[in-house]
């Protein structure tokens, strides 16, 4: 039971100081205040944890009382709601009302206090008293409202192309909510009524039934619009773009992974969607005409024959005129009404949050019904050359959302009176990276801030004591702080190693067969590389740096801390190996928040750096790449062997002792004290004795999924034995099948990237290892059968049923890829298992595609 109550204790302490405090923030004199802190224990462990004594007044159960009188004080309101000490035995009926005065139909509560009626409930600014409906706004700027009448500006009659042509709508969501106005313009000019989802408020019950995977509220509603569109109209355009249609071809825009698959995500909703959907994979990074043909040819395919493609690349241009006039007027109105007088606020997040009447919760409303005037962020004009510091972590966040968020809150910072208020969905992966960068900007500015997340439920309780705390910061803070000049930008983004030197270099454990080879392939070329322990306590562990990122990212880093402690490194002598990244999932963040954690963790451990390099160590050297790939293969190999052998051995446990023999042999071909043919012949010897009935087969069970967690025992908890004691056979893939099977897509991305001398090279050194593999796979025949088939071109065939296109990228599409694979070459399998951490977004894509 003690321990229960410790363990309680110590969460409770480690929630507050990792998801409520800023721990580097907090100083030598510490007070705990409220009834809290009449708990000794949790006192005390604070005190353990930080190091440092903590004041605890004996009347603190009392503070929060004298902040409320202080606050009335302040506040010298001349009426008051107060009733008297004695209230609290009094019998206080309480009855229920519907307003009937607008169309909000409120449910009021109406209490009778000495013979007065008290009421709330009302989603209106009016009293019980008043018998009338009263705006809350009051004559005061409404964010939505007024965005709403700017962008559309003077009504426009649509000249109709066709008088009885077919009706088209469109999802207002995710990215197309950035874009509604280039889009209605667009279409309007073609003479194509457009209608748009925009208002639709059920979007978020409705889908929430259809998606097939636990997403972030955004996504859950992008199914409702799309469906809503699809009930109400003949087509549902829904164009697909991979970054933002205004910043295109930078690698810093892209939308995050589920937009760029939600195109592909709507398709699968069912075949009500899929027969109405025209979804063309648009970039904008490339001619207008190139886009132009995409929408012409949907366009015709809808029934709109007469168009040309000189009138579609001219409404391209036009409606890009207007959607940027409209930004333009944005910003001025921005100019106009903002006078800094008052504190006012400016609302960061997605367009598709907070501009959404569904996921906003009404927290524009509920600024404007407490006087203050609310910004949307577009609606400032940022510099982009501002600060090259500031410049350079946008250029290592891969996302346009969040860089505007960013861009937008360092505008705040050094703006007087306006302060910062982060609206972000729960399980939105990319905010779980920038929140810390916005917080750490906003200490470098000393200016406070409010983040809201808000999830898939109706209510906004609790909203509104929230923004009145923060607004009563925001108005102590511009009465007594000084503005900070100059704050060195560049310390936000830590620093990462491009080379690893002589330093220790530690390596991720993802898999306990082939991992070592890797690292002792490493050690063969000089370096000094080390393989990190994993195990179930340091998972555990992990989850104190967690705060909604892939879990990969905080047990590696975890893994890191207790290796070099439990093998007492010298961490500023010390490197962790990150994988660098080129999708638009989290990957890219990897090294910088590893780095973040590592300097949050302290005890000397800041010390230690982190190196961003390729899977294949090409970055180190051809010749470590050349047996990276062989260590990659042969260790697959070997490992598919096992598990073909060992659910039908005669002696239990007979596979295990040999192939612990088989990995020492291996080790020593990868360090270089015999050759691969030499191990691979010895190796297959020592299989060769295993007496297994080679006539029958069990349900063979195939794993896909993530690259952490598919072959990493610790972390899927034995999967593979668990596979083989339900009486089955796993069927594993080595990683240079996956290679190949991916190959066409990696190389399509670098090229579009830019990457055309690292293409180039690549297709030679896979030209070179493929004789290589042919002949190294020979010996395995005798147990595995013939290679299997694999061509990529003809996979991506499969791709159409999903609606993916070629230049999509990422473990979804990996995935897609994969299960093909291994339907043409194991025809007999009984069961796919796909494996994947918390949080994984290309987990959950691949989830909603069954």
């Amino acid at each position: 039971m003690e321990e229960v109550l410790a363990t309680v204790i110590h969460s409770v302490r480690e929630n507050y100081l990792k998801k409520v405090a800023s721990e580097a923030h907090i100083g030598d004199h510490i007070c705990f205040q409220g009834a809290t802190a009449k708990n000794r224990a949790l006192a005390a462990a604070f005190e353990q944890r930080l190091g440092k004594s903590i004041f605890i007044s004996p009347l603190c159960h009392l503070t929060g009382a004298l902040g409320t009188a202080l606050l009335l004080k302040e506040e010298e309101d001349k009426q008051t709601g107060f009733r008297g000490i004695d209230l609290y035995r009094k019998s206080i009926p309480v009855q229920t009302e519907t307003c009937e005065l607008c169309l909000n139909h409120c449910t009021i509560s109406v209490a009778g206090v000495n013979g007065e009626k008290l009421a709330y409930g009302f989603l209106c600014g009016r009293d019980y008293e008043t018998k009338k409906f009263v705006s809350k706004a009051q004559g005061r700027f409404e964010l939505i409202k007024e965005r709403k009448k700017l962008i559309r500006g003077p009504e426009r009659k649509v000249s109709r192309l066709k008088e009885t042509g077919p009706r088209v709508g469109m999802p207002a969501t995710l990215h197309l909510t950035e874009d509604l106005s280039y889009w209605t313009a667009f279409f309007r000019l073609l003479g194509i009524p457009l209608h748009t989802s925009e208002g639709y408020r059920d979007s978020l019950k409705t889908g929430k039934k259809i998606a097939g995977a636990e997403f972030c509220a955004p996504v859950d509603a992008m199914y409702g619009h799309v469906a809503h569109m699809a009930d109400n109209c003949d087509y549902v355009f829904m164009p697909a773009y991979l970054e933002s249609r205004l910043s295109p071809g930078t690698q810093t825009q892209n939308f995050c992974y589920y937009t760029q698959f939600s195109a592909s995500l709507a398709y699968l909703g069912g075949s009500h969607v899929r027969d109405k959907l025209i979804s063309p994979m648009l970039n904008f990074s490339k001619r207008i005409d190139h886009n132009a043909r995409l929408l012409l040819k949907e366009l015709k395919r809808m029934g709109f024959d007469s168009l040309t493609l000189i009138k579609v690349t001219a409404a391209m241009i036009k409606a890009d005129k207007e959607s940027r006039q409209i930004k333009e007027r944005l910003q001025q109105l921005f100019h106009k009404k903002e006078k800094g007088k008052d504190v006012s606020v400016v609302l960061l997040g997605r367009p598709y949050v907070v501009l959404s009447d569904t996921l906003n919760k009404g927290i524009p409303a509920i600024f404007t019904g407490m006087g203050i005037n609310a910004w949307y962020q577009d609606m400032l004009r940022v510099d982009p050359e501002y600060d090259e510091a500031f410049n350079h972590l946008l250029e290592k966040t891969p996302w346009h959302f969040a860089s505007d968020i960013l861009r937008a809150a360092e505008l705040a910072g050094r703006t007087k009176n306006l302060y910062p208020v982060l609206i972000t969905a729960f399980k939105c992966a990319p905010d779980s990276f920038i929140i810390d960068y916005f917080k750490q900007l906003m200490h470098l500015y000393n200016k406070p801030y409010l983040i809201i997340q808000i999830d898939e439920h109706d209510s906004n309780t609790g909203y509104e004591t929230r923004i009145e705390a923060a607004l009563r910061s925001f108005r102590n803070h511009s009465r007594t702080a000084t503005a900070v000049l100059n704050p060195d930008l560049g310390s936000l983004l830590p620093q990462i190693e491009s080379s690893v030197g002589e330093k220790t270099l530690l390596m991720p454990n993802w898999d306990h067969f082939v991992s070592p080879l890797v690292v002792a392939n490493l050690r063969r070329a000089g370096l000094d590389a080390r393989l990190l322990e994993p195990s179930e306590l340091g998972i555990r562990k992990s989850m104190v740096h967690n705060t909604g990122q892939c879990l990969p990212i905080n047990i590696i880093a975890q893994n890191c801390i207790d290796y070099i402690e439990k093998h007492k490194l010298d961490p500023s002598n010390t490197v962790l190996w990150s994988a660098e990244g080129h999708i638009s999932c989290n990957l890219k963040q990897y090294p910088f928040y590893i780095k973040k954690i590592m300097e949050n963790y302290g005890k000397g451990l800041e010390n230690t750096s982190v190196y961003s390099g390729q899977i294949s160590h090409r970055d180190i050297s051809i010749k470590v790449t050349y047996y990276a790939y062989f260590a990659y293969m042969l260790g697959g190999l070997f490992l598919k062997t096992a598990c073909r052998i060992r659910p039908y051995e005669s002696i239990p446990g007979r596979t295990d002792q040999v192939f612990k023999n088989v990995h020492r042999v291996l080790l020593d071909a990868f360090l270089g004290k015999t050759s691969l043919e030499q191990a691979i012949e010895e190796g297959l010897a020592l299989v060769d004795e295993i007496e297994y009935d080679r006539t029958s087969r069990k349900p063979q069970v195939a794993i896909f999924g993530d690259l952490y967690v598919r072959d990493n025992d610790t972390m899927n908890q034995g999967l593979i034995r668990a596979i083989e004691e339900a009486g089955g056979e796993a069927v594993t893939t080595p990683y240079n099948d996956y290679a190949k099977i991916t190959i066409e897509n990696m190389f399509r991305r670098a090229h579009e990237r830019g990457a055309h001398m690292e293409t180039n090279v690549n297709r030679v050194l896979l030209n070179v290892v493929k004789y290589m593999d042919e002949r190294y796979y020979k010996p395995f025949i005798r147990h595995l059968g013939p290679a299997p088939v694999i061509k990529p071109k003809l996979l991506e065939e499969q791709l159409k049923q999903f609606n993916i296109d070629t230049l999509h990228g990422g473990e979804s599409y990996d995935n897609i890829l994969k299960i093909f694979y291994l339907k043409e070459n194991y025809p007999e399998l009984s069961l796919f298992v796909q494996t994947n951490p918390s949080y994984c977004c290309p987990a959950l894509v691949t989830e909603a595609m069954t």
